[in-house]
């Protein structure tokens, strides 16, 4: 990161006089603004890998999983027939194992597909025993008891006060999510209400807190810093905004951009992104690098801090990126410290086109003559235990792994 930041030249950089020196806060401000550019970079660059990576997924690897899921429905039809009667040319064992594989291979597809048809819920039934619409009704009211746990825990974890009889009379997800989003919409207002009023209707009282006079001051100190950055973010956004404002623009060829920089001001003031408004503001200022050298010592830290502020802010920003919602269907590609790429995207699109060819052939005999159906069931059941045994040495191997980490 720093090698990238000393690459950056800025138009806000604060470039000294003929044999002339910077101040420590002219230093810290080059240095918070060259370090934003560079994580704003950053920033684009992990976005648009991220929108790569999700392009060949939905493009390549969805329509290969949506061929293979009709694949597997298909095999599971084609197989289940051997499952339900006792073949001479299958051992007890052999039987035994054949169920497993299509009960396996239907739990797959009933994770995927939330509305099968009667012939595979028919075959549900038949291999576990239990109706599928009546499991299926279970499963949903123990996730929806699930959710809301979690809703009921989120609200506890941020202090949200909501009315409980309510609360217990939510039926369905989409009310849940309703009742979700309206409580946590209404607490971020009050939240943005109680920092608003928080330095004013401050008020200490003795032997009411275990907070000491020196934290309560403190706390005030920061309360009155972050009030004072706000301030100065809304002087700089005001004096903007009179310059931008289109309808003060009599020349009528200036208008259009003036319109154009106002959204831009604007969307920075809501972000609090004080090196956008520094550079909307150099760039119609005039002398601006005589502006900013010149600029008092004090207004230049307060707008260090907000810079760095800013910084601290960017780079939570990237490190939360890839868990954004419109990426979650990559989290799939990420376990045991493998980052998803396009390298880990192309072995998945691999297997995928592995498994459906597999399956396409395994269909194909079985369609065939009973002698080529039985041969591939064999088939099926021996790579199934060949698969078992090699899980089976994998997990004995980290199991030992685990064991020398305390045994040296």
């Amino acid at each position: 990161m720093v090698n990238s930041i000393n690459k950056i030249t800025s138009a806000l950089v604060i470039q000294p006089k003929k044999a002339g020196k910077l101040t420590p806060a002219q230093e810290r401000f080059n240095y918070f603004v060259q370090q934003i550019e560079a994580l704003q970079i950053k920033m684009s660059r992990t976005g648009a890998k991220l929108d790569k990576f999700m392009d060949f997924y939905r493009g390549n690897i969805v329509p290969l999983e949506s061929k293979n899921l009709s694949l597997r429905i298909t095999l599971i039809k084609a197989l289940f027939p051997y499952c339900k009667r006792k073949r001479r040319e299958l051992t007890k064992d052999e039987h035994h194992r054949l169920r497993r594989i299509v009960t396996d291979q239907l739990n797959i597809v009933l994770k995927i597909e939330q509305d099968p048809d009667e012939e595979i819920k028919a075959i549900y039934t038949k291999l576990t025993g239990n109706s599928y619409d009546e499991q299926a009704a279970e499963d949903m009211e123990m996730a929806f008891e699930m959710a809301k746990a979690f809703a009921e825990q989120r609200f506890d974890d941020e202090g949200i006060h909501f009315n409980e009889q309510e609360f217990a009379a939510i039926k369905t997800f989409e009310a849940l999510q309703a009742f979700l989003l309206r409580h946590l919409n209404d607490n971020d207002k009050n939240f943005d209400q109680e920092q608003q009023q928080a330095g004013d209707s401050f008020e200490f009282q003795k032997g009411s807190t275990s907070k000491s006079a020196k934290d309560l001051q403190n706390e005030l100190l920061e309360k009155k810093a972050a009030s004072d950055q706000q301030k100065n973010i809304s002087i700089v956004y005001k004096q903007l905004a009179k310059l931008f404002h289109p309808d003060l623009e009599t020349d009528e060829s200036k208008k259009a951009e003036k319109v154009s920089l106002m959204q831009e001001l604007t969307a920075a003031y809501r972000n609090r992104d004080m090196h956008t408004l520094l550079r909307l503001e150099l760039k119609w200022i005039q002398k601006a690098d005589n502006q900013l050298l010149e600029l008092a010592e004090e207004r230049l830290e307060v707008y260090n801090d907000i810079l760095q502020e800013q910084v601290r802010d960017l780079k939570k920003q990237i490190d939360a990126l890839k868990f954004h919602p419109q990426y979650g269907a990559l989290d799939q590609f990420e376990s045991y410290g493998v980052r998803v790429s396009m390298k880990v995207l192309k072995e998945k699109l691999g297997y995928e086109q592995s498994i459906g060819q597999s399956m396409q052939e395994s269909i194909s005999a079985l369609k065939s003559n009973d002698l080529h159906s039985i041969i591939e069931i064999k088939s099926i059941i021996a790579t199934q235990s060949r698969m078992e045994e090699e899980f089976s040495l994998l997990d004995n191997m980290m199991e030992d792994m685990d064991d020398d980490e305390f045994w040296p």
